[in-house]
């Protein structure tokens, strides 16, 4: 049986997704709360999950995927993890005040 996370290789992530066969279900997580379970492909092909950074807190997150496969398959069960940061603004000069 296949797996496969793909996440964009820079620190802002908009999709993360996985990809396999025979997989009964894919139950997301962001910082250790429950995000969303699928049990079919919304994405072409795949089980994925949209973020949106902007309205996550500044620092490092975590994205785990634990997927469940068919017991056909005989497969035990995977958790696959990503991280990403969202960083803060940087500090600006202000302009000439005086």
């Amino acid at each position: 049986m296949r797996r496969r996370v793909d996440q964009p290789a820079y620190a802002v992530i908009r999709n993360v997704q996985v990809r396999g066969s025979a997989i009964a279900r894919v139950v997301f997580r962001l910082d250790s709360r429950r995000v969303k379970t699928l049990t079919r492909p919304n994405r072409a092909k795949a089980y994925a999950l949209r973020i949106s950074p902007l309205q996550q807190r500044h620092g490092t997150h975590r994205v785990t995927a634990t997927t469940t496969f068919k017991k056909s398959s005989h497969t035990p069960t995977r958790t696959l993890r990503v991280a990403y940061q969202r960083c803060a603004k940087s500090a600006v000069l202000p302009a000439f005040t005086g």
